[in-house]
């Protein structure tokens, strides 16, 4: 699995952002989409004090690692739940502080449509978002970007961009 022992740059910029965007703010209810191994997961737990981190993604090993190294690092501290990505309604409606995207680049899919469908539904008021991948698909996002979610700014790192939202409405 990608980052055993090395973090990618894309994490980096992850959790660096996420810093920037909860700046202030009471994280509680986190949602990682494409976790990975899950250290982005990890960083948040330890950094935003998140009680309940929600995991969601196609790859089942990735849920699989990511939730056991949750779940090494704090125990029953932090609450975990997995979700299949084609799962995520059963993520409740304006229940979560902040999310976290890694999108998946699927041809002939509608993927920055469904990553901003499940942003804009499931992120509090005043929750903010992070998307992070490369600055094409970054920029297919910011063009697509719902009514309600403000931008809070932008951020490249070796590659790789992000883009930060707070959901307003």
């Amino acid at each position: 699995m990608p980052e055993f022992d090395t973090t990618s740059y894309a994490t980096d910029l992850a959790t660096e952002a996420l810093a920037k965007a909860c700046a202030g703010s009471l994280v509680r209810d986190f949602l990682v989409v494409n976790p990975g191994i899950g250290l982005s997961s990890l960083w948040a737990r330890a950094a935003l004090g998140c009680d309940r981190i929600d995991l969601v993604s196609r790859d089942s090993l990735s849920l699989r690692a990511a939730g056991a190294n949750l779940y090494a690092a704090f125990g029953d501290a932090v609450a975990i739940r997995r979700f299949a990505f084609f799962d995520t309604d059963r993520i409740g409606d304006s229940s979560l502080d902040a999310i976290l995207c890694f999108p998946d680049e699927i041809p002939g899919y509608d993927y920055v449509g469904e990553s901003w469908a499940l942003i804009a539904r499931a992120l509090k008021k005043a929750g903010a978002a992070v998307v992070v991948a490369s600055p094409t698909v970054i920029a297919r996002f910011e063009k697509s970007r719902p009514e309600g979610l403000w931008k809070l700014g932008e951020a490249k790192k070796k590659g790789f961009a992000a883009l930060l939202v707070r959901r307003m409405a």
